[in-house]
């Protein structure tokens, strides 16, 4: 059985293999690493480049990660490493922002608002928050 690490280790890989050549001997065993060059990669392309195809595969990466089953502790959990090693990432770029509304509800930003204001900063949570049509 994998343990979460060399689950996220594989998922990236193979979802994401332009990242690949960012990988370091010994990166496999260092998800929030990971989870990190990914966002990274992400923040580096330019609006244009972030095409439908690229942002479907960050969707279906986002689901993979809420569908795993949760972990005893922060280093065994994927949905904790997804959280803190990549969602939070997004919100500091205009380019990865406008992921935001593509993989979690205006709800889930309103309800988790004192942890995202805490993590990613008061600016860039309300500069994310905009991307979401208000509430009828």
């Amino acid at each position: 059985m994998q343990n979460a690490t060399s689950k996220v280790y594989s998922e990236i890989s193979e979802r994401f293999p332009e990242i690949r050549s960012r990988f370091s001997e010994g990166d496999e065993e260092l998800a929030y690493l990971l989870m990190g060059y990914l966002a990274d990669w992400l923040k580096e392309l330019r609006k244009e480049a972030l095409t439908p195809e690229i942002i479907n595969r960050v969707i279906m990466f986002t689901r993979w990660c809420e569908e795993q089953p949760r972990g005893k502790d922060a280093g065994d959990d994927v949905l904790t490493i997804f959280t803190v090693g990549f969602f939070e990432a997004l919100f500091d770029s205009e380019t990865t922002r406008a992921i935001l509304p593509k993989i979690t509800t205006r709800d889930d930003i309103v309800t988790n608002a004192d942890y995202l204001r805490t993590w990613v900063g008061g600016v860039n949570y309300d500069k994310a928050l905009k991307l979401y049509a208000p509430k009828a």
